[in-house]
């Protein structure tokens, strides 16, 4: 799968995602999409990023940052999430040197149409947007919210 055949999976799936307000293309084979939620007040920027010699399209979410205060119970919750990949369809949270956190996937190109991406993105944006709740109070407080954000972002799958 081409650059080309991405940008025309982005055609196709404009209309089928009514959360999708923006797609552009940033430089070649990567994309900024701006998604929101249900009720359109609040918004993920995705990017994506196509990896031809991969064979597969990258998709990353910022997630907010973390504080100083919640920094250990939060990074334990990102092990303990990486570790469960199989549980959360392949989904990775990170963080920087600065405590800014990331939410990150991957899906092979091969078989990638825009009903698959569409699915993919909304799931996707989703999980984003919850985990953008609880960054925006600082981060993961104590192991019961850890658990509870457990339950509510394995109901969606990707």
């Amino acid at each position: 799968m081409t650059r080309e055949d991405i940008k025309n999976i982005f055609q196709d799936i404009g209309p089928r995602v009514s959360r999708i307000q923006e797609v552009r293309e940033q430089e070649q084979g990567t994309w900024g999409i701006v998604l929101a939620d249900d009720d359109g007040r609040d918004a993920v920027a995705l990017q994506l990023f196509l990896r031809e010699s991969e064979g597969k399209l990258v998709f990353t979410a910022p997630l907010g940052s973390v504080t100083e205060a919640r920094k250990a119970e939060t990074c334990a919750f990102m092990l303990t999430y990486n570790f469960l990949w199989t549980n959360t369809g392949g989904l990775r949270v990170a963080m920087d040197m600065d405590g800014n956190m990331m939410l990150a996937g991957d899906v092979a190109l091969s078989g990638l149409n825009s009903q698959k991406l569409s699915q993919i993105l909304e799931a996707f944006t989703a999980r984003a947007l919850i985990f953008q709740m609880v960054m925006a109070d600082g981060g993961i407080a104590s192991k019961k919210q850890a658990d509870d954000l457990f339950l509510e972002s394995y109901a969606i799958r990707v």
